[in-house]
């Protein structure tokens, strides 16, 4: 939420819509989390203000319902990238860091798959989705036709 509250600021102020590098020198070293899953939440901020921005230039009419991201969660997904887990085949378990010097999560887990991105959501209790490290980013399909 400390990231809503950057663009808050500056916008009654008539300062400029701050950029990546604003939000990740004010999350940087505040949480403990491993820094590639601050990275992603802040990557996930931009996205959506980005699209909100986009949306409301192209739909006019959309300006009356459609806001920024301004709301409090409870709980926001932590997302790790491929290349920060580590699965332990023979143990069966997934190790997600948790930033420098700090233990990480670890999940028993049999996975028939090698994984690549991790994320842990809460919907009435937590869920990890694991996508295969091969599979196509989300949001790309390949149909096999030209």
């Amino acid at each position: 939420m400390d990231l809503v509250a950057v663009p808050n600021k500056a916008r009654p102020a008539g300062e400029q819509w701050p950029g990546r590098d604003v939000l990740q020198n004010v999350t940087k070293g505040n949480y403990r989390l491993h820094s590639q899953t601050i990275e992603m939440i802040a990557r996930q901020f931009l996205a959506n203000s980005e699209a909100t921005t986009e949306r409301r230039r192209n739909e006019p009419s959309s300006r009356t319902w459609l806001r920024y991201p301004h709301r409090e969660k409870a709980f926001h997904p932590l997302s790790w990238p491929a290349q920060a887990g580590t699965y332990q085949k023979s143990a069966k378990r997934l190790i997600l860091p948790m930033g420098r010097g700090r233990k990480s999560l670890v999940v028993k887990i049999a996975l028939a798959f090698e994984p690549g991105r991790v994320k842990l959501a809460w919907q009435d209790g937590y869920e990890l989705h694991v996508v295969a490290r091969d599979e196509q980013p989300s949001g790309c399909v390949s149909t096999g036709t030209s």
